[in-house]
């Protein structure tokens, strides 16, 4: 018997999650907006997972803000 593996990683892309925060003004005058899920604090920002990543290529290998985002661009399509 004879056995080949091959082992290989799944494609991946970024995914974006909208909050979208609606907000209104009653008719006594006061506008009331929703409040975001915790932890989103930016209009834009990153997710824990990719900023671990950001941090391990910026940080962890010396790679340059220029190369780590090339990186980012070329495997996650997240420019």
């Amino acid at each position: 018997m004879e056995r080949r593996q091959v082992f290989d990683l799944p494609p991946m892309t970024a995914r974006v999650t909208e909050h979208q925060l609606i907000a209104r003004r009653c008719s006594c005058g006061t506008m009331t907006c929703g409040t975001p899920p915790g932890g989103v604090t930016a209009p834009v920002q990153y997710g824990p997972r990719i900023t671990a990543i950001i941090l391990y290529l910026y940080a962890g290998q010396f790679l340059s803000k220029k190369r780590t985002a090339q990186v980012l661009a070329e495997l996650f399509s997240a420019r």
